[in-house]
């Protein structure tokens, strides 16, 4: 038994040894060479219905045999394709895509992948689209980075003209890019188009915007945009008129007058072509008929005058009474703060200047602030353009001049620039501190207004050639 144990211990000795002799492998960590891409950039652009073709070249130390494959990520999927070169052409979408170049190398199986971006865009991408009146017809133009012009750049893609008389062009912008154009008018059976933004082509019709077919004629007032203009509030036929703004904003109804677009109402008023709305909270216009503030809902249901006037202190009295304002026409409404401006004349052509706030309730809490006659009252005329900044100033056209007016001061003034005696056809904001302004010659001016400056021409960026008078523009950034 003792011969067995020794036996068995010599056994695991010798177990153990055979376990423990030296390793004499090499385990230092030599790092494999990584191939070096050149002319391959991070981001590229494209217009539709060109070619892109991006065609690296790759470096590596030691023995290399590549292979190439090329992922483009669009709105239905995948586009992939294998080759030294990527040749993409666009053709339908618009967008900011992702994509990537996977690289193989072959002799050892390592596999680099490299992303980029791909930006598809349209000639219309980036400028001014400009809405103008040449002789009666609406004319489409495009105003490129460099100031060149596009004319009727409509009826050169479509063979045809747009309505005449025009009146507004209304652009749908989401952040994810352009959807659409609206393009109004004032005359015609069918008195607009909407636009797709890259090609210009017709995506349906004021009429064909109706679920319920209507055909009562239809006359434009100003349109309001809701939700980056994919739905509009406006004036239509002296009434209030809204599209459907539930849903997803890119699918029918959304953005489509239906069955009762038309605020009835009373059935009497007559909305005037300006007023107040904040974005799904509350409504204010002015009843021309009924000579009166109306309140809508921000669903757009008629309230009319059912509101609630605050009363006076002792001994004073109202500054005007809300609901019998005596006003024959609203030329402009806004809203600055917590303050509500109305600029109404009255029978004899006097300009007044109202100012109301406003508490929110059951019925809401009105109070009426001042009455008085606008000092610019003389300045005013029939085609004068209106806009208010987010601070205390107004600004007015009059023929060929621009005026300042200050609500707190009453200091009215014009501006310094110079439009050569033509006459003012358009005025709104291309930014905070730029007024984009256009005048009866085809010509558009930016025009500074920064703090400390009194409104100054900025030569470098103005456009001419536009055809006819411009009437509505809008800058697009991408």
């Amino acid at each position: 038994m003792k011969n067995i144990y020794l036996i068995l211990i010599a056994a695991l000795v010798l177990s153990v040894n055979s376990c423990t002799i030296e390793d004499h492998g090499n385990y230092d960590y030599v790092e494999v060479p990584k191939p070096v891409v050149a002319n391959l950039d991070d981001e590229y652009n494209v217009l539709l219905g060109e070619k892109l073709t991006v065609t690296p070249t790759v470096t590596i130390e030691g023995k290399a045999d590549f292979s190439f494959h090329w992922k483009v990520l669009l709105s239905n999927g995948y586009i992939e394709s294998d080759g030294p070169s990527l040749n993409f052409s666009p053709t339908a979408e618009v967008g900011s895509w992702s994509a990537k170049l996977i690289l193989t190398n072959n002799v050892n199986g390592a596999k680099y992948i490299y992303p980029f971006k791909i930006n598809t865009t349209t000639v219309f991408s980036r400028g001014v689209m400009v809405l103008s009146n040449e002789g009666g017809v609406a004319r489409l133009s495009f105003v490129k980075p460099d100031n060149s012009v596009m004319p009727r750049i409509y009826k050169t893609m479509n063979g045809k003209d747009l309505p005449n008389s025009p009146l507004q062009l209304v652009a749908a912008n989401f952040w994810w890019g352009m959807q659409f154009y609206w393009i109004l008018c004032g005359e015609g059976e069918d008195p607009g188009m909407k636009l797709d933004p890259n090609t210009l082509s017709v995506m349906r019709t004021v009429r064909e915007n109706f679920i319920v077919p209507s055909s009562t004629p239809i006359t434009f007032g100003f349109q309001h945009q809701r939700s980056n203009g994919s739905a509009l509030i406006g004036i239509m036929n002296g009434k209030l008129a809204q599209t459907y703004a539930l849903g997803y904003p890119l699918s029918d109804p959304y953005g489509m007058w239906g069955d009762g677009y038309l605020v009835k109402g009373d059935g009497a008023y007559k909305m005037g072509n300006s007023f107040i709305y904040v974005d799904y909270q509350y409504m204010y216009g002015y009843d021309e008929a009924g000579k009166k503030l109306i309140r809508f809902d921000p669903d757009g249901t008629w309230v009319g005058d059912s509101y609630d006037v605050s009363s006076p202190a002792a001994g004073q009295t109202l500054a005007f009474d809300p609901k019998n304002m005596g006003m024959t026409k609203v030329l402009y409404m806004c809203l600055i703060g917590t303050t509500h401006f109305a600029f109404c004349q009255d029978a004899s052509g006097t300009v007044f200047e109202f100012q109301f706030s406003r508490v929110p309730a059951a019925r809401d809490i009105i109070t009426p602030l001042i009455k008085r006659q606008f000092v610019g009252s003389s300045i005013v005329k029939a085609d004068s353009k209106w806009l208010s900044s987010v601070t205390n100033e107004f600004y007015i056209s009059s023929g060929d001049k621009i005026y300042k007016y200050n609500r707190i001061t009453q200091d009215l003034a014009a501006l310094t620039a110079n439009f050569n005696s033509e006459q003012i056809t358009m005025m709104e904001f291309a930014d905070d501190n730029t007024l984009l302004v256009g005048v009866q010659t085809g010509k558009i001016y930016f025009v500074d207004i920064t703090l400390g400056v009194n409104g100054v021409i900025i030569p470098s960026r103005t456009i001419t050639s536009i055809p006819g008078a411009p009437v509505d523009a809008y800058i697009r950034q991408y």
